[in-house]
């Protein structure tokens, strides 16, 4: 444990790292700097870099600091709960999901 003089102090921090400061959410950006979901700790998967055309262009987004960005939720729509069930059982023919049958489409996907 240290028992020494601070040899610095975050309030010293001067320019845009002091901005940045007041939206940090320090345990958010740890948990993603260690591979896993700040909100359901689950592990990431870091399978591609997105433009950062991309995140300019989500209306609605939360700064966690340290360059991380939270983005709205996204909701898979009905019955892709099923499908993605079937496609991590190794399953990779077409799906049909009750609504579609009733409108006459399938998910050959």
């Amino acid at each position: 444990m240290w028992d020494q003089e601070p040899a610095w102090s975050l309030d010293d921090l001067q320019g845009p790292g002091k901005e940045d400061l007041g939206e940090l959410d320090s345990r958010a950006v740890e948990s993603l700097e260690s591979g896993i979901c700040p909100r359901c700790g689950k592990p990431l998967d870091w399978s591609k870099v997105m433009p950062i055309s991309v995140l300019e262009a989500q209306e609605r987004k939360r700064s966690l600091g340290a360059g991380y960005w939270e983005l709205e939720p996204v909701r898979a729509p009905p019955g892709m709960d099923m499908v993605i069930m079937l496609r991590a059982a190794g399953y990779c023919g077409p799906v049909m999901i009750e609504e579609q049958l009733r409108k006459g489409v399938s998910d050959v996907g």
